[in-house]
């Protein structure tokens, strides 16, 4: 117990241990401690310790796991790389920064939690940790490195926090399994190559906080259908930043479509579509029903603006109240009552549409259920506002 620190590569090249316990008392592991240590299997860092070095534990190829101790703040550069064996790994929530090249390769891992507590991602700090699935940086994160998480193949979603100010050089190029990727308002630069070749990447939203997209930043991502950004003060991206994208939708903030099309890279875009969160038109009703839009939305009286599905078929549902019936459905100025069949309209809405529907009392103006000169008094009321 008298063992305060393990010293640089203390068993460097070890390959015959299976088993060591790392006394309580140490505090620190130094650089390359058990690198090549293939026969590790597991090990156990004791909450006594506070700093990992350098390539501590890389190339431990048998090791499966490791419990971090709860007082480690941080991950010494390649301290876990090229284990890959590792398939899980408990990192405390008094990391604050997670090293260059820390775990990457680790192609065994199918699941990091990286804690509040972290500050930084480093270089490649998961690169090629091809079992990965799904990673949540945490809010705590204020920069993703380069090459953080280059080539993790099997990466499907990703939650960046929404404190992260930079995503680095290709960052998550080669993330052939990513789905869909939010920027969030706090990031102000998406490097060069940030997500080049997600060929699987379908949705991709980029926040108003925005200020640069680095070169070739979503090329090859040709599966991308919809891009969303809220940027507002439109910039030129860095040269082919959307290339091979060229089919996807381009949803713009109100007034901006002009400085989207006139601009590079975002320009090599055909279709640019005004509206980012979601596809929406503006709907008008009256106070005497109420409108169902695509089984989800209720809207009911005066003007507001609803999201509907962009070219797809839209299924608006008029609800009367009682005693009232649909008197009249235009869309974009066009009387559609004709094509509306049990109080229902299915239809493909253009791009910035205006639905106005009216609703009317019924021929029993007062609800007594007889049609008299009581209902004449009542519609004569009706018209005068009394």
């Amino acid at each position: 117990n008298s063992v305060t620190s393990i010293v640089d590569k203390a068993f460097d090249g070890c390959n015959n241990i299976n088993n060591f316990i790392i006394p309580n008392n140490v505090t620190s592991i130094g650089n390359s401690a058990f690198s090549g240590c293939s026969g590790l299997t597991s090990v156990t860092i004791p909450n006594s310790v506070i700093t990992i070095g350098d390539f501590a534990f890389s190339w431990c190829n048998g090791l499966t796991s490791i419990d971090v101790g709860s007082s480690v703040n941080s991950i010494g550069n390649s301290a876990f790389s090229h284990c890959s064996g590792l398939t899980s790994v408990t990192i405390p929530n008094s990391v604050i920064s997670i090293g260059n090249s820390a775990f990457s390769y680790c192609n065994g891992l199918t699941s990091v939690a990286i804690p509040n507590s972290v500050i930084s991602i480093g270089n490649s700090a998961f690169r090629d940790c091809g079992g990965l699935t799904s990673v949540d940086i945490p809010n705590s994160v204020i920069s993703i490195g380069d090459y953080a998480f280059r080539d993790c193949s099997g990466l499907t979603s990703v939650d960046i926090g929404s404190s992260v100010t930079s995503i680095g050089n290709s960052a998550f190029q080669g993330c052939n399994c990513l789905i869909s990727v939010t920027i969030p308002n706090s990031v102000t630069s998406v490097g060069d190559y940030a997500f080049r070749n997600c060929s699987k990447l379908c949705d991709a939203k980029i926040g108003s906080g925005v200020k640069s997209i680095g070169v070739s930043a979503f090329s090859d991502c040709t599966n991308l259908k919809n891009i969303s950004s809220e940027i507002t003060d439109v910039f030129v991206t860095g040269t082919d930043a959307f290339k091979g994208c060229e089919n996807a939708t381009l949803h713009v903030p109100a007034g901006t479509y002009v400085a989207y099309s006139g601009r590079a890279d975002w320009n090599r875009i055909i279709h640019i579509v005004e509206g980012t969160e979601g596809f929406k038109m503006t709907m008008a009703c009256n106070t005497r029903g109420k409108v169902l839009v695509n089984d989800e939305t209720i809207f009911t009286n005066k003007i507001k603006d609803v999201e509907v599905n962009e070219d797809e078929e839209n299924t608006f549902e008029f609800i009367p109240n009682e005693g009232c019936k649909l008197e009249q459905v235009t869309l974009n100025g066009l009387d559609v009552i004709s094509s509306v069949k049990n109080n229902t309209l299915k239809a493909v809405i253009p791009a910035n549409s205006q639905m106005n529907v009216v609703f009317s009392k019924t021929g029993d103006m007062n609800n007594d259920g007889n049609i008299d000169i009581s209902d004449v008094v009542s519609l004569v009321n009706m018209i005068l506002g009394q």
